[in-house]
């Protein structure tokens, strides 16, 4: 008889544990789901603010630079673009599989890596060799920046107040540390291409998620002033 109770209550402690071990899961997926969603709100809210208030102006300031160009430059810089446009799918495919393994406890693997180093690598050549075109231009560069310093005073302002409204302290923390899992090694290669360009191709560039990185001199003289703004959602994500 006490041998059956002591067997009885076991059994329910097992499936007790067992309960709270499936309810821990339950709880840890939908933590996951509303941190994956709530990270994607507001991604959109800052490309859709950047969609609307920014590129259309930065837009209009490269459009005024064309008429600056040599008909070489000109050439060159249609070709570059059309170099960094396979270059960038690549880049995207291979990040979201990266940031997928990553989330779900997988450390990048050697060869994941590789294929990485090697675009970037490409990019690094694209991108220094429009520093290079940009730099020819630096005056004309320069003045069309500041026709339009206060208006990117008032954007990073309010795309600051975008993330400081949205974000929680524990989003940053899950992202400091997802980043970390991803790249401990200290590789970071992985940021928009740029690597060890030292002052060509610091982080200060791409720390405005966009705003930066289009007003920064090689990718200013990269825009196509005749394009869609391209989806900044990666680089986000990145």
């Amino acid at each position: 008889m006490q041998m059956s109770m002591k067997i009885r209550v076991q059994t329910q402690m097992m499936f007790a544990f067992l309960w709270l071990g499936l309810v821990g899961i339950a709880s840890a997926q939908k933590q996951d789901e509303d941190f994956h969603k709530k990270r994607k709100e507001i991604h959109q809210k800052v490309h859709s603010y950047i969609k609307k208030n920014i590129f259309p102006v930065v837009k209009a300031q490269r459009a005024k630079l064309e008429s600056e160009l040599s008909a070489d430059h000109k050439k060159r810089i249609t070709e570059l673009r059309a170099e960094v446009k396979p270059l960038r799918k690549q880049l995207k495919t291979k990040h979201q599989a990266l940031r997928k393994a990553c989330e779900n406890g997988e450390a990048p693997s050697e060869s994941q890596r590789q294929e990485l180093h090697e675009i970037h690598k490409k990019m690094r050549k694209i991108r220094l060799e429009a520093w290079t075109i940009a730099d020819q231009y630096d005056t004309q560069i320069k003045k069309l920046h500041e026709e339009i310093k206060p208006q990117k005073e008032t954007w990073k302002s309010e795309i600051k107040s975008i993330f400081e409204e949205n974000m929680t302290d524990e989003m940053r923390q899950r992202m400091k540390e997802q980043h970390k899992k991803c790249y401990k090694d200290g590789d970071h290669s992985h940021r928009n291409g740029q690597g060890k360009e030292g002052h060509r191709g610091g982080k200060k560039h791409h720390k405005g998620l966009g705003l930066r990185k289009m007003m920064s001199p090689p990718h200013f003289i990269l825009l196509d002033p005749n394009a869609e703004m391209p989806d900044l959602i990666h680089d986000f994500e990145k």
